[in-house]
């Protein structure tokens, strides 16, 4: 929704023309960047517009439209509001709840920790799980993504220790609880 994505064409054998005369053309709107890679791919930036399924072109000089498009679609903005817990052991392994608004059901949405990725688990549109992968100490950027697309902000994520329990003293005590 707010734009800036890049999505890579791949066609057939374009014709060699000036490169400023190709315009990649979302639903009705000309891409914010449309850069030539080589004659056969050509990145285009999407710009800012409503959620929802547009097609996909390419123009030449203004007028004259590839035979073909393909559909793109537009995400709304999602946004973090919350990772709990927001910390967890060095040697990961645990679980994370991730609240938030506009959560994409899709294949690829993944959990960040800094640059670590884990497959994130959808439940609904404002939650999803993942599984803390192994990290360092210290604090890292947290955020969902997929390919060209992530949330809007990042939130904090910190990684602690990984310790053992070695002994409990007493290991028993009443049922009505109080044990110290």
């Amino acid at each position: 929704q707010s734009g800036g994505a890049e999505a890579l064409l791949s066609t057939s054998e374009l014709p060699v023309i000036d490169a400023t005369r190709i315009t990649c053309i979302f639903g009705h709107q000309p891409a914010v960047e449309t850069r030539i890679m080589s004659s056969r791919r050509v990145l285009c930036k999407s710009p800012a517009q409503q959620p929802g399924a547009v097609s996909l072109r390419l123009q030449f000089d203004g007028t004259m439209n590839s035979p073909n498009d393909v559909p793109f679609e537009f995400l709304p903005d999602a946004l973090l509001e919350e990772v709990k817990p927001n910390l967890g052991l060095t040697s990961g392994g645990s679980r994370v709840v991730v609240s938030g608004v506009n959560f994409p059901d899709t294949a690829d949405l993944s959990c960040y920790f800094g640059l670590k990725r884990v497959r994130a688990f959808w439940i609904n549109s404002t939650r999803v799980e993942c599984e803390i992968p192994r990290h360092d100490e210290g604090s890292t950027n947290f955020y969902l993504g997929m390919t060209q697309w992530s949330t809007l902000n990042q939130l904090e994520f910190v990684y602690v220790p990984t310790f053992e329990v070695e002994q409990l003293l007493p290991n028993s005590g009443p049922t009505s609880g109080g044990t110290l």
